[in-house]
C-alpha cells in the first residue's frame, strides 16, 4: 500500500507526516497539562502547609491568653494568702518566684513555651497606672473639668503641643451631645479602643505616637493612656476621681498626679517604688510627703489593679535571631483586655478581643 495520497489538486500528502503532527500536538497538550497539574499540586501543598502552620500559630496564641488568665488569677490568690494585695512591676532580670510573674514579660516566652512546633511570645501590662480617657466627659454631654485639667497636664508632660485643644477634641468625640467639629459626626460614646484617637481631626502618625507612646500598629497598648475600665454612670453622680496604681504608673503619670513634681523628682520616686513597692495608698502619700509634695485634687492612689492588657503571639517556622525570637515564620497575634474579678469563683472577664 502506498504511503502517499493524491489530493484533488494533484499534490501528494504523506500519511506519516500527519501522524507525526498529531503525536507532537498530543505531547504538547499533555506536557502543558502535566506542568499545570504539578504547579497546582505544589501550590495546594504550600497553601495546606501554610494553613496548617497558621492553625498551630493561632492555637499557640489562644493558649497564651489562657496562660495569662491563669497567671493573673494565681497572682490574686497568692496575694490573698500572703496578705499583700499590691500589684507591681518586677524589674529584676532574673525570676523572683511566683509573685508578680505576670509582669516579667521578658521571661514569659521562655518559661511558657512547651510547644514543639512553635514559639509563644506573651506580654501582660497593667492598665491601672494610666489615664482613662473615658473620664473626660459624661454621657450627659458635660465636660469633666477636673479630669480635663489632669489630662492637659499629662499631655504637656508627654511633650504634646496644644494640649488643651487635644483634650477638647477628645471630649467632643466621647461626650453625649451632637455638636462638634467632626465632618461625619462624633462617636458620642465611650471609647472602646485607644486607636479611636486616630479618628480625631488633624491626627497624624507622629502625633499619635507622641500621645500614646507607641506606634499606631500597636492598637492595644499605650504607655500613658487607657479606656478601661469603662465608666459606669449613675444618675446624679458627677464626681469621679482618677484612681491610679502607683506601683505600675510611668514617670509621666507620676508627674501628673503629684503637684509641683518635675521629671527628676518623679524619677526619684519611681526608683524608690521599684526598690520597695507600695503596699497601701497611705504609704505612697507618706513617701511623697517626705519630698514635701502632695497629690493633685481628683486623684486617688491605690496599689493593686484589676484590668490588664495582653498580647499573645504564636509563631511557627522561621529562624531564631540572636534574642531567641523566630523570624520569617507564620504568625498569629491576639490582643485582649482582661478584667480580674474577686469572689468565691475567681474568674477573668474579657473586655476586648482582637485577632490578627
Amino acid at each position: 500500500m502506498s504511503n502517499f495520497n493524491i489530493s484533488r489538486k494533484g499534490r501528494f500528502i504523506s500519511k506519516r507526516g500527519i501522524a507525526l503532527l498529531i503525536v507532537l500536538t498530543v505531547i504538547a497538550v499533555l506536557s502543558a497539562v502535566v506542568v499545570e497539574f504539578a504547579y497546582t499540586t505544589r501550590v495546594s501543598v504550600n497553601l495546606g502547609s501554610s494553613y496548617r502552620d497558621f492553625v498551630i500559630a493561632e492555637s499557640i496564641a489562644r493558649s497564651g491568653i489562657e496562660i495569662a488568665k491563669k497567671l493573673l488569677l494565681q497572682d490574686l490568690n497568692s496575694d490573698k494568702s500572703q496578705g499583700d494585695m499590691s500589684d507591681f512591676k518586677v524589674t529584676s532580670e532574673e525570676l523572683t518566684g511566683d509573685d508578680e510573674l505576670w509582669s516579667q514579660t521578658a521571661m514569659l516566652g521562655s518559661i511558657f513555651n512547651p510547644f514543639e512546633e512553635g514559639q509563644l511570645l506573651l506580654s501582660i501590662e497593667d492598665e491601672g497606672g494610666k489615664f482613662n480617657l473615658n473620664m473626660l466627659a459624661g454621657m450627659d454631654g458635660s465636660r469633666d473639668e477636673k479630669m480635663a485639667q489632669l489630662a492637659i497636664k499629662l499631655f504637656t508632660n508627654i511633650g504634646v503641643e496644644n494640649s488643651d485643644e487635644l483634650v477638647g477634641k477628645i471630649v467632643d468625640w466621647i461626650d453625649g451631645d451632637t455638636f462638634g467639629e467632626y465632618e461625619y459626626g462624633a462617636k458620642n460614646a465611650q471609647m472602646d479602643s485607644i486607636t479611636e484617637l486616630a479618628l480625631l481631626p488633624e491626627m497624624d502618625y507622629l502625633k499619635y505616637s507622641k500621645i500614646t507612646g507607641v506606634a499606631p500598629d500597636m492598637p492595644l497598648f499605650s504607655r500613658f493612656l487607657t479606656v478601661y475600665p469603662q465608666r459606669r454612670y449613675e444618675e446624679g453622680a458627677k464626681v469621679i476621681n482618677w484612681t491610679v496604681n502607683v506601683n505600675t504608673a510611668p514617670k509621666e503619670v507620676l508627674m501628673t498626679i503629684i503637684r509641683d513634681c518635675d521629671e527628676s523628682c518623679a524619677q526619684s520616686i519611681m526608683d524608690e517604688i521599684s526598690e520597695n513597692h507600695m503596699r497601701s495608698g497611705a504609704e505612697f502619700i507618706n513617701l511623697i510627703g517626705s519630698y514635701g509634695l502632695e497629690l493633685e485634687q481628683g486623684v486617688n492612689v491605690v496599689v493593686r489593679s484589676d484590668v490588664f492588657s495582653v498580647i499573645s503571639e504564636g509563631i511557627v517556622g522561621g529562624e531564631e535571631d540572636e534574642h531567641g525570637r523566630r523570624r520569617g515564620g507564620v504568625s498569629s497575634v491576639i490582643r485582649a483586655v482582661l478584667r480580674r474579678s474577686e469572689g468565691e469563683s475567681n474568674n477573668m472577664d474579657i473586655l476586648y478581643w482582637r485577632k490578627e
